[in-house]
């Protein structure tokens, strides 16, 4: 679980903070990491902590083309963080 809230946690630092916060001039929350441990527990993430995940954070299936559409531009696509965060571990894949 350990290695699914590292990478839910790369994915959030990689993502844009929700519009909500600059058009209602709210801080967006600091980076969540003990919340990321609980969350990835859940089957499915929509937003998280102020910014779109919208991923099966719980599965071994990832599809990021939700997560793809509101990443910033210049930003990593969900499949290059998930192989970022493979190679962070020395793995053939992430483990629930």
């Amino acid at each position: 679980m350990e290695e699914r809230a590292t990478l839910l946690m790369m994915l959030w630092t990689n993502q844009g903070v929700a519009s909500f916060y600059a058009a209602n001039k709210v801080a967006p929350p600091v980076a969540p990491t003990s919340a990321a441990r609980a969350q990835v527990q859940q089957k499915y993430t929509d937003y998280f902590e102020g910014r779109a995940i919208k991923m099966n954070t719980g599965s071994d299936v990832w599809d990021a083309f939700l997560y793809n559409r509101d990443v910033p531009r210049g930003g990593k696509t969900g499949e290059q963080i998930y192989e970022d965060a493979r190679r962070k571990f020395g793995k053939r894949k992430i483990d629930n």
